[in-house]
Order: C-alpha cells, then sequence, then structure tokens
C-alpha cells in the first residue's frame, strides 16, 4: 500500500525541484487507486481515508445531543439509579447538579454495583463514587479530545455551548467509531441505521448523525447520497432545515437526489423518514 502511495505521491514531485505539499483530497486519491489495484482491501481503505479525514472531525459532528442525554442528579436516590442503569444498559451515565447545564461528573457502572453489592447501599452517594468530568467546545477537533480523555483517563466528554451551558456529549467510543465504524456491545441490539425497502427507497432514523449517514454512503461509493449543506448535526436536524418549519407527518420535500417524506415525530423531533432516490 505505502509503496504505490510514496509511488503517486512521488509524480507530485520533481527530482530537481523542492518537495511539495500534497493535499488530503491527492492522498485520498491515490489510496483509491491502491483499491482498485487490489493492493489495498476494501476495509482498509475505508480505516487509511478514516484516519485522513480524523483530525479534520470536530466534537460538535459526532456529539449526542441534549435532548437525548440520560444523566441522574448527584442527589439522586440510590435505587433509583440502580434501576437506570438496569433498564438502560450503560456503561456510564453523567452525574448533574441542579441542572443539565451543570454536569459535574460520570459515574461508572462498575463502580455503583461493586459498591451496590458490597452491602452498604444506604451509605454511600452519587457524589461519593462519581469520577471527574472534562469539558471540550463544540469545536475542538476530535484527535484533541481523545488526547485529553487519555491523559485524564475518562472515556467521556460533556460538550460545553458559548454560554457555558450543556450542548451534548461525546464518549471514547464516538471517537473510535470514526475511525473504525460502529461498534457494537455484547447487550446492543444490532441494526442497521438505513434500511433499504427497495432498491431506490430506504428509511433512516432522524437522530442519526450526517457524519454516519455520509459514512454509509461513502463505503457504497453512492457519493450522489452525500449531505454536505446543513448546519445540523443529525439527518432529522437536516430536514427541518429543508422544511423550514416543524413538519408534519407525511410532508414530503424534494431536493436533487431525494424525495424525503416524515414517517413519524415525537415531541416536535423527527424520529423516522424516508428517502427515495431521484435517478438523474
Amino acid at each position: 500500500m505505502f509503496l504505490l502511495i510514496q509511488k503517486g505521491v512521488g509524480k507530485a514531485f520533481s527530482k530537481k525541484e523542492k518537495p511539495v505539499t500534497v493535499t488530503e483530497q491527492e492522498l485520498l486519491h491515490f489510496i483509491e487507486e491502491a483499491e482498485d489495484e487490489g493492493v489495498l482491501e476494501e476495509q482498509e481503505s475505508n480505516l487509511v481515508k478514516s484516519a485522513l479525514i480524523f483530525d479534520e472531525t470536530t466534537a460538535g459532528q459526532i456529539l449526542t445531543p441534549r435532548v437525548n442525554i440520560v444523566a441522574v442528579s448527584v442527589n439522586e436516590d440510590i435505587k433509583k439509579v440502580r434501576d437506570l442503569f438496569l433498564s438502560e444498559g450503560y456503561s456510564r451515565i453523567p452525574v448533574y447538579e441542579k441542572t443539565l447545564d451543570h454536569i459535574c461528573g460520570t459515574l461508572y457502572n462498575k463502580d455503583f454495583m461493586k459498591r451496590l453489592i458490597s452491602g452498604d447501599s444506604e451509605s454511600f452517594s452519587v457524589r461519593e463514587i462519581m469520577k471527574d468530568a472534562i469539558y471540550v467546545t463544540a469545536l475542538a477537533k476530535i484527535s484533541e479530545v481523545l488526547k485529553l480523555m487519555q491523559k485524564e483517563k475518562l472515556h467521556l466528554a460533556v460538550v460545553v455551548d458559548q454560554y457555558g451551558g450543556t450542548e451534548g456529549l461525546v464518549t471514547l467510543e464516538d471517537i473510535l467509531e470514526e475511525l473504525v465504524g460502529e461498534i457494537w456491545d455484547e447487550g446492543d441490539e444490532v441494526s442497521s441505521p438505513i434500511v433499504f425497502t427497495s432498491e431506490n427507497i430506504f428509511e433512516v432514523s432522524g437522530e442519526l448523525s450526517i457524519n454516519d449517514f455520509n459514512r454509509y454512503f461513502k463505503r457504497r461509493e453512492m457519493d450522489f447520497a452525500l449531505i454536505s449543506d446543513s448546519d445540523s448535526n443529525t439527518v432529522g436536524g437536516w430536514v427541518f432545515e429543508l422544511f423550514g418549519k416543524i413538519p408534519a407527518e407525511n410532508d414530503r420535500i424534494e431536493t436533487d437526489n431525494f424525495i424525503i417524506t416524515v414517517l413519524s415525530l415525537e415531541n416536535k423531533r423527527i424520529q423516522k423518514l424516508n428517502f427515495e432516490i431521484v435517478e438523474g
């Protein structure tokens, strides 16, 4: 692989001239050449491409938005915390003081359960066993967030907005998935984020991130389907932008590449969408 990339990069240099900078697009082209010539397997090619894009991805692009955060109060009853861990299946949960805008720590399932089964469930509090929280902005590059997590030995970062409030969360798993794709825990229900119901029609969750949507279609070499003109983090947010209002169920809108139908909403949030590919 690297011999082919070196060969391709060499074309951009002259033996008699000083080396010039090779752009990311040129490197991506060399990687695609390597895949076409059989030097790289598809999965290896995807990994290298993801690594190139990795440094440009921000926390804001991959965060779990505030409205989807499951958290506990620092003063929460221990039995209620236990029930939340059991019902949600999370390995860690953020802890807030008074409101979600003041996340003060992270509670790990293993630490909580270890203390719980020790028999002194009446004599400890959430604050006593929670770990610290780390804070980043939405513009922070995920490569830097990863370094911060490694330094602090924490797996969760709070993304704060310009007012210091909570905009969302980023986990170590979220960051690693930008490199290697979806990571499934043993307890996860494996499902595809995009389900084709016919050759040109598919359904998608409104909460799917635009990053994941684009990654899905890039890997299938369907570049016409990529979303590149949105300020939102999710596909549902992008569709809101297209409508310019809160749509109703069965409302439709057309783009250059899709006819999009809203299948369901909940609390004014788009839950599911139907996409029909418009043949050019």
